[in-house]
C-alpha cells in the first residue's frame, strides 16, 4: 500500500485497510528519493505500526506485513533493499522470511528484531545470513541507523552485481562478436569472389584473401584508401562519387569500373554494396563484392555488334530491294511512254500491232514517273540512256 497499513485484530484473523496518509507521511513521501524500500514483519500490531511510522518519517519506503504468509506474498511481488522481521512469528520465524528475500533477491539485506538477546539466537540468525540483529526495546535513532547501513550496504552490492552483470554481458558480447568476426573472415577468405568492408568513415576494413590474389598487393597497402589506386584513372573519380553517394545515404550501389589485376592488366568488374547494422541498431558500415565481368562485357559488346551488322545489313537489303523496284518501274515506264509516241526504232510487240482494217487506239497520257528519291537518283543516271531518242536514219536514195 503506498502510504501504510492498519491491522484489525479480530481473534486470530487479521485483515488489513488502507487508510489516509498522515501529514508526517505526507513530509515522509517528500524525502524518500534517497530512502529504501523496506518491508517490516511483525505479529505484534502496535510493533508494527509504530515501526512503520518510523521507518516513513525517515524517508524510506516501508511495507507492512503481519504473518508469515503476508510476509511472503510481499517478497512475490516486489524486491526490497532491506527486509525488518521479528525473529519468531505465529506461523514461523522471522529467519525463513529472510532466506526468502535472500532467494529473491541476494542483494536484499536482513536484520532480525527479537526480544530474547541470547548468544544461541544471534548465532542462530548470523547463520542463517542475517545482516543485523537488534534486540527488543531499541533506541529509535540506533535503529534508523543500523537500518540506514543496512540499505547502503543493499545499494553498493546492488551497484557491485550491476557492474559485474555489465561487464559480464560486455564480456559476452565481446566474445561472441570475435567469434562473429572470425566466422566471417573464415567465410569470406573461402569465397571464390572478392569480398570488401568499409567503416561508417567509407574507409576499407577488410579485403578478403581472392581480393589479394586479385591484385597482387598487401593487405595494408589496400586498406584505408589504398584500394583506389588500382583503378583505373578514367574510372576513379566516378568511382569514388558513386561510394561517397552511397555512403552518405546509406543505401544499396552498384558500379562497375576497371581494376587493375597482378599481371597490369586492367579488367572489368561489378561492385555490389550494401549497408549493414550493428546489433545495437546503429550504423555500421558497408560490406560488398566484386566479381570479374570483362568476358561477359565482352560477349555483350560482340553481341550488340553483331546485332549493329544485322540491322545494317537488313537495311543495305532494302535499300537494293528499292532500288531494284525502282528500276524496274522506271524501265518499264520507259517502254511505254516510247510506244506511246511512236518512237522510231522502238518495235512493238506483234499482239499490239494495230491492223489497217482496224481503227488506231486513242494515244494515252503517259504514265507519271515516279517521284521517289530511289527513282528520281536512278532517272538522272540513266537518263542518257533511257530517255535519248535514238538516232535519225537517213532518208532513202
Amino acid at each position: 500500500m503506498p502510504y501504510g497499513t492498519r491491522w484489525d485484530a479480530m481473534g486470530h484473523n487479521r485483515t488489513r485497510t488502507c487508510v489516509r496518509p498522515t501529514r508526517i507521511e505526507r513530509v515522509a513521501e517528500q524525502a524518500r528519493a534517497d530512502g529504501g524500500d523496506l518491508l517490516v514483519v511483525d505479529d505484534e500490531e502496535s510493533v508494527l505500526v509504530t515501526m512503520q511510522a518510523i521507518l516513513l518519517a525517515a524517508g524510506h519506503r516501508a511495507d507492512a506485513a503481519g504473518t508469515r504468509a503476508d510476509a511472503l506474498e510481499a517478497l512475490e511481488r516486489k524486491t526490497f533493499d532491506v527486509v525488518v522481521s521479528d525473529l519468531h512469528l505465529d506461523e514461523g520465524d522471522g529467519l525463513e522470511v529472510i532466506a526468502a528475500a535472500k532467494r529473491r533477491s541476494p542483494t536484499t539485506a536482513g536484520i532480525i528484531l527479537t526480544g530474547y538477546g541470547s548468544f544461541e539466537a544471534v548465532t542462530r540468525a548470523l547463520r542463517a545470513g542475517v545482516d543485523d540483529f537488534v534486540v527488543k526495546p531499541t533506541d529509535v535513532e540506533e535503529l534508523k541507523r543500523t537500518i540506514a547501513r543496512c540499505v547502503r550496504k543493499s545499494r553498493e552490492a546492488q551497484r557491485l552485481a550491476a557492474a559485474a552483470q555489465e561487464a559480464e554481458e560486455a564480456r559476452r558480447a565481446e566474445a561472441a562478436l570475435r567469434q562473429s568476426e572470425q566466422r566471417f573472415r573464415l567465410l569470406a577468405n573461402a569465397a571464390p569472389i572478392m569480398i570488401w568492408a568499409a567503416s561508417p568513415e567509407g574507409r576499407c576494413t577488410f579485403l578478403n584473401r581472392r581480393w589479394l590474389e586479385f591484385t597482387g598487393q598487401a593487405l595494408d597497402d589496400q586498406l584505408e584508401d589504398g584500394w583506389f589506386e588500382g583503378v583505373h584513372p578514367e574510372d576513379r573519380e566516378r568511382c569514388r562519387q558513386a561510394f561517397d553517394f552511397a555512403f552518405e545515404r546509406r543505401t544499396p550501389f552498384r558500379i562497375e569500373f576497371r581494376l587493375r589485376r597482378a599481371d597490369g592488366d586492367y579488367r572489368w568488374v561489378e561492385d555490389d554494396g550494401a549497408p549493414y547494422e550493428t546489433p545495437e541498431g546503429a550504423f555500421g558500415g558497408f560490406i560488398g563484392t566484386c566479381s570479374d565481368v570483362t568476358e561477359r562485357r565482352q560477349q555483350v559488346l560482340e553481341r550488340e555488334a553483331a546485332l549493329q551488322r544485322e540491322r545494317t545489313a537488313r537495311v543495305e537489303a532494302e535499300v537494293e530491294a528499292e532500288l531494284a523496284r525502282a528500276e524496274a518501274e522506271a524501265a518499264e515506264a520507259a517502254l511505254k511512254a516510247g510506244r506511246s509516241v511512236g518512237v522510231p526504232g522502238t518495235p512493238s510487240p506483234p499482239s499490239q500491232r494495230p491492223t489497217p482494217s482496224l481503227p488506231l487506239p486513242p494515244r494515252q497520257a503517259p504514265p507519271k514517273p515516279p517521284t521517289s528519291a530511289v527513282g528520281l537518283v536512278r532517272k538522272s543516271q540513266r537518263r542518257g540512256t533511257l530517255f535519248s531518242k535514238p538516232p535519225r536514219s537517213a532518208p532513202d536514195a
